[in-house]
């Protein structure tokens, strides 16, 4: 009995041996059958959608207002000075200056022809309000001076008045001419005056115009041209001062027409002459302070008479 036990103890041993080493086969997934896969479409690749964490463009600088400056001029006047002014001011509109560029009033607006739309008006000739063509448009460069040396703007050329101006201060005038000559490449200096600007800035400046009624309320009636200077800025601060240096008495002489007789008329009052200058104290955006003057000599108005044809040669008039 004992070896058949030991027999089947054997035997179960080797079962149990058997058993184990079938235990991983048994317990191993079955095989999966390959799957089938449906047709698919082309897939188009996706659309770049910017996420929170992308990084925004800076927004870009917007133009706002430098400075302006204003001037006013008579609705009773002839309406051809006010023509004139208000084209002018139309063919500024929108010029723009340029980082270190000069800039020309004359080449800017244009020659000052009947072709261009201009008309013949009261203007400083020879020291007298005589007739010309353009007549008004001094009063448009001059606005254009006032407000560019108010921000700072590098004047490069600029000529006063023969006389001072009603519509602007001493110092902030700045006489223009176009003779047909000045468009023909001779620059004449006793007769071809421009005005120039330099930008001093590392932005662009755009002149802006305007002709509209006044702000405030005047005794008789009047438009006023406003300039502006717009850009990114800032600009410097500018603050202007007039100082008067000497005033030169005038002076009293005749013009003879061929109108007969010996009738006289005083047909212009005369006026002393102003020296002097105008002093900037200009503070720049960086906190740097500066001074610079700008001279202007005014030239006497002289008293005029008008006489006769037959006015005695050895007589004033005014005696």
């Amino acid at each position: 009995m004992k070896g058949r036990g030991t027999y089947f103890a054997l035997v179960g041993t080797l079962v149990g041996i058997v058993a184990l080493a079938s235990l991983p086969s048994l317990l191993a997934p079955e095989p999966r059958k390959a799957a089938v896969r449906a047709p698919q479409r082309p897939v188009e690749a996706p659309t770049a959608v910017a996420t929170a964490s992308a990084t925004p463009e800076p927004p870009k600088p917007v133009e706002r207002l430098l400075r302006a400056y204003t001037s006013l001029f008579k609705t009773a006047e002839k309406d051809e000075r006010v023509h004139n002014i208000t084209l002018g001011a139309q063919k500024l509109d929108g010029a723009v200056l340029e980082p270190g560029q000069e800039w020309s009033f004359n080449a800017t607006v244009g020659p000052r022809t009947k072709a261009t739309g201009f008309k013949d008006a009261p203007t400083l000739l020879m020291g007298e309000v005589l007739p010309g063509m353009g007549g008004g448009m001094c009063q448009v460069s001059s606005t254009v001076h006032a407000a560019a040396l108010l921000a700072g703007v590098d004047i490069v050329k600029r000529q006063p008045h023969s006389r001072p101006s009603s519509y602007i201060p001493r110092g902030l005038d700045a006489t223009v001419s176009s003779p047909d000559h000045c468009w023909e490449g001779r620059q004449d200096p006793n007769t071809c005056f421009d005005l120039r600007l330099r930008n001093p800035y590392d932005f662009p400046i755009t002149i802006k115009t305007l002709v509209h009624e006044p702000v405030k309320p005047t005794e008789e009636p009047k438009r006023a041209l406003t300039v502006e200077l717009r850009g990114i800025g800032p600009v410097a601060q500018v603050e202007p001062k007039w100082k008067l240096y000497a005033t030169p008495p005038f002076e009293k002489r005749t013009r003879r027409t061929w109108r007969k007789g010996e009738w006289k008329k005083r047909k212009q009052n005369g006026r002393n002459g102003v020296n002097g200058g105008l002093t900037l104290t200009i503070t720049w955006p960086d906190g740097r302070k500066e001074q610079r003057v700008i001279y202007s000599r005014y030239k006497p108005v002289d008293e005029v008479w008008w006489v006769g044809k037959d006015w005695p040669k050895d007589q004033d008039p005014w005696e």
